[in-house]
């Protein structure tokens, strides 16, 4: 009796996976009610597409070129009501599309990132869930809602730059780093309310650098002197932007800096210099004549010059040439013989020094010229001071004439 129990226990084993068999065999031939599913991809910014049509990244925030809602595609086998939901992270359901067209059972479905209120959703990855046929088929494909762009932090290499292609601090360089894969960037480069400069990198990458002044190919670009004010636009790959400032930065060739006193003939003098270049130049020139050389191969921070000996009192350029920029300071020089008449310097225009200085050397006068600071010190010797009316005046000063026009400079003066 038992061995006759197994046997049939056995048979109806048998039977069933027969069956079940049978059945998973069925439901395999069954046609899916769903087929050839596509999602609009996202623009890749002039490099393609950025996926293949699996599923969507978009961003009603999102400037152009990208997708500013989720577009997704399919087909459906049957003649009967479609309608769509749209299913959260958590599995509830955030927004109703109702029933769907399907001409020829195709099927077009749009989510433009809002809920039923009409409010933009939180950013994050959502599913589309159709119903038909009394079937509720929730699609694989996911829809990401990303409205930001994410920023970890940015960098400035220099706020101080030489563009003079010499390859020594010629550019700053911007290091935007995202908490997501950052598309593009653009680098705002401004005086005042005027856009100088807009720079473009387009590349993928969760950090991303930009310089200013850019290279043209292989050329180096330069920049003229100056205060610039940069402001930096993030781009995502949905598309969103966000803007902010980054502080000035400076550009400068070679500055120069000289003693606020006049400097004796044939004594030394001290040049402050500001530059990351090698090897600079130094040239002296008596105000409107042709330059000789004062120095060679000085570099930051001072040169230590001597003035020639022969050197006549007078105002002079003491200049720089670097990389096709010019950099000059006004120097007072007192000759190495004392003079009766001084040319009052400080605060005064290069123009109306040059003017007064040839009308001083066209009559023979030998003269010195001085500074605030020498005036202040006192004028012993000096029997003449000529002062250009520019910039305030210069007291009275006892036992001392005081010339402030060009017709007051006559033949014999200080004599």
């Amino acid at each position: 009796m038992q061995r006759a129990v197994a046997i049939a226990l056995a048979g109806g084993l048998l039977a069933a996976s027969a069956g079940a068999f049978a059945l998973a065999q069925l439901l395999k031939l069954e046609r899916s009610p769903i087929e050839a599913i596509s999602v609009d991809p996202t623009p890749n910014h002039g490099r393609g597409q950025l996926d293949r049509h699996d599923s969507a990244l978009f961003s009603p925030r999102c400037a152009a070129p990208c997708l500013a809602s989720a577009q997704v595609r399919f087909r459906v086998h049957t003649s009967g009501p479609v309608s769509a939901e749209v299913i959260g992270p958590g599995g509830s359901v955030v927004r109703r599309l109702g029933r769907l067209p399907h001409p020829g059972g195709r099927v077009s479905v749009s989510w433009n990132g809002r809920d039923a209120a009409g409010k933009l959703a939180s950013d994050g990855s959502y599913r589309l869930k159709v119903s038909l046929s009394g079937r509720h088929i929730q699609l694989l494909n996911p829809l990401s809602l990303d409205t930001a762009v994410r920023v970890l932090g940015s960098n400035v290499s220099r706020r101080v730059i030489s563009p003079d292609c010499d390859s020594h601090g010629d550019r700053v360089s911007v290091v935007v780093r995202g908490r997501e894969q950052l598309a593009g960037l653009a680098l705002e480069v401004r005086q005042g309310s005027r856009l100088v400069r807009t720079v473009r990198v387009k590349s993928r990458a969760r950090a991303l650098a930009i310089s200013w002044p850019p290279r043209a190919g292989k050329r180096c670009t330069t920049a003229p002197d100056g205060l610039y004010a940069l402001r930096v636009i993030a781009r995502d790959v949905p598309g969103n932007t966000r803007a902010f400032d980054l502080g000035a930065v400076r550009a400068r060739g070679v500055d120069l800096a000289l003693p606020d006193r006049a400097i004796v003939a044939g004594r030394r003098l001290r040049v402050a210099i500001s530059a990351d270049a090698r090897g600079l130049r130094l040239d002296l020139a008596r105000l409107g004549t042709a330059p000789e050389v004062l120095a060679r191969r000085t570099h930051a921070p001072a040169a230590v010059v001597r003035i020639p000996a022969a050197t006549r009192g007078g105002v002079y350029v003491v200049g720089n040439r670097h990389a096709g920029r010019t950099s000059e300071a006004l120097l007072a020089v007192r000759g190495s013989r004392p003079a009766r008449v001084a040319l009052f310097v400080s605060g005064r225009p290069r123009a109306t020094l040059a003017a007064y200085q040839r009308r001083l050397d066209a009559l023979g006068i030998r003269f010195d010229a001085i500074t605030l600071r020498d005036e202040s010190a006192g004028l012993n010797g000096y029997k003449v001071l000529v002062v250009p009316p520019v910039g305030g005046s210069v007291a009275e000063i006892a036992g001392v004439q005081l010339v402030t026009s060009l017709a007051g400079i006559r033949p014999g003066l200080g004599s």
